[in-house]
């Protein structure tokens, strides 16, 4: 209730006449004119978006505020119980409340590259499934061969190292530790736990990331960690001068996971990357002093088909 009332006030102020009245003033030549780069990008951005969602009727979207929270209620409970049937009437009741306010922003479009072009402006879904054909026609069967050459080498010794119970409050620790030393600045964010690990930036000087731990993978919280922190320290080094205006946010989404997915996997999953502190981490997490540096290497870069996106491997 609590995120629909403040979503929905939000909602109203932004797509009042007031603020009708004042885009439309700054959008005229003379004054649009006068403006500097960064605040004529910030009235194109803001005017574009309020005639969008001026079309968008309060009561629909309140309605779909209060589903979404109550979705993301369902979803948690649905995954803790691994039942898809808990959540499945929640997701068709997004999917349908997202047709009807798409139809008001974007009457005519095809859903999908509506949504799209919110998160990756300009893109549309003909290209992506251009480029996923191609990439597919040559992972799918690179992933076999791989599959293949390493059943012939795994070792069963080697993987029973990592069937443990890790503590918690260690993984935390070395959390800690990891964001320390890729970058991340506690004095401009801070760290939270959640059910599926995500970045929130209010502004360059408050970015919050979060982690979720399990006790037989840890592995999964310290690539989580890499990832988000990378995640946040794009939010970190965004120009203070954008802080708290349209500009503040990205609208090419491959552009911030090409920041968080560098730390993660071109930085850590290389040797030199965990040399220096593998011996850190041992002593953060004792069972790590029983694991030889090389059958760590071999594990943060082993390849499993899986269906969770987030715990994929490179390839």
């Amino acid at each position: 209730e609590a995120m629909t009332k403040f979503s929905t006030d939000s909602f109203t102020m932004s797509t009042s006449e007031k603020m009708g009245a004042l885009l439309d003033a700054l959008a005229e030549p003379e004054e649009y004119e006068a403006l500097d780069d960064m605040w004529k990008f910030i009235v194109t951005r803001m005017k574009r978006d309020y005639d969008k969602n001026k079309r968008i009727p309060v009561e629909l979207y309140e309605a779909f505020t209060r589903e979404r929270a109550e979705s993301g209620n369902a979803w948690r409970e649905a995954k803790n119980a691994s039942d898809f049937a808990m959540f499945a009437p929640h997701l068709k009741k997004m999917i349908e409340r997202t047709r009807e306010i798409t139809a008001y922003t974007d009457p005519g479009k095809e859903v999908y590259d509506a949504l799209l072009d919110q998160y990756e402006e300009g893109m549309d879904s003909a290209s992506i499934d251009k480029l996923f054909e191609e990439l597919k026609a040559e992972l799918v069967p690179l992933v076999d061969k791989i599959l293949e050459a390493q059943s012939r080498r795994e070792d069963a010794q080697e993987d029973a190292l990592f069937r443990k119970t890790f503590d918690v409050n260690g993984q935390r620790a070395v959390q800690d530790m990891l964001l320390e030393y890729i970058g991340f600045r506690r004095d401009a964010g801070c760290v939270g736990e959640t059910e599926h690990p995500f970045t929130l930036n209010f502004n360059s000087k408050d970015v919050r990331i979060s982690n979720h731990y399990h006790e037989d993978e840890p592995i999964s919280a310290m690539f989580s960690a890499i990832h988000e922190g990378g995640h946040g320290i794009f939010e970190q080094n965004v120009n203070p001068d954008y802080d708290n205006t349209a500009a503040g946010s990205c609208s090419y989404m491959g552009i911030h996971e090409s920041q968080s997915r560098f730390y993660e996997n071109i930085l850590g999953r290389r040797r030199s990357f965990w040399a220096p502190i593998y011996d850190r981490l041992g002593e953060l997490l004792p069972e790590f002093k029983e694991i030889p540096f090389d059958a760590f290497y071999r594990r943060i870069n082993r390849v499993k088909n899986s269906l969770i996106r987030t715990e994929a491997d490179e390839v």
